[in-house]
């Protein structure tokens, strides 16, 4: 098999300095065949050395990061594959709520980002992330200068970080805005 750019996606764009971060799943294909060099050649004016790909096969997932060579794409996994990331959609950022998300394993929460998928209206998005053992930290959406793909993250000063397997991370939304939704990722380190 080879690529189906249908099932590639820019998570976190980079924009902002910081590494873009891709998702790319393909139930019909190894993790070994999708992690071969060449692979994810046609996407070479996509990615860019140091991005990040979090890639689902038939037999596993993975985190890797990305190397270009003159347009030849290399992979490799990441901290021994001891990081990895989890999605979630922040729809309807106008209504008061929460929305959780399990991790897995016994883990460290090292880093947040936000997308917006539809841009917000009249005011601020402000969520509040929090772990069992308290809030971890805020990242506000701000309405001035928002636009569809936009990238907003938390990836210092985080508190309360540590969760087992099976813990949820929280995320309050204070429904500022009139309008509007946001994906939400989250990064983890293994323990």
């Amino acid at each position: 098999m080879s690529l189906n750019t249908k099932y590639f996606d820019v998570n976190a764009s980079g924009s902002k300095g910081a590494v873009a971060l891709h998702t790319y799943i393909s139930s019909a294909e190894t993790l070994s065949t999708i992690e071969a060099s060449g692979y994810f050649d046609d996407l070479a004016t996509i990615l860019k050395t140091g991005d990040l790909i979090f890639i689902t096969g038939s037999d596993g997932v993975v985190l890797v990061k990305v190397t270009d060579t003159a347009g030849v794409i290399t992979v490799a996994e990441v901290d021994g594959n001891t990081t990895f990331a989890l999605t979630a959609l922040l729809d309807g950022l106008a209504d008061a709520g929460q929305t959780y998300v399990v991790c897995p394993f016994a883990a460290n929460l090292i880093a947040a980002y936000t997308t917006v998928n539809t841009v917000i209206a009249t005011a601020d998005s402000v969520l509040t992330l929090k772990a069992p053992d308290g809030t971890v930290g805020t990242i506000t959406i701000a309405l001035a200068g928002v636009a569809v793909g936009v990238v907003d993250s938390l990836t210092s000063g985080l508190n309360n970080t540590e969760l087992e397997a099976g813990e949820t991370v929280e995320i309050e939304n204070d429904a500022g805005p009139s309008a509007g939704d946001a994906t939400i990722t989250l990064i983890f380190r293994r323990r």
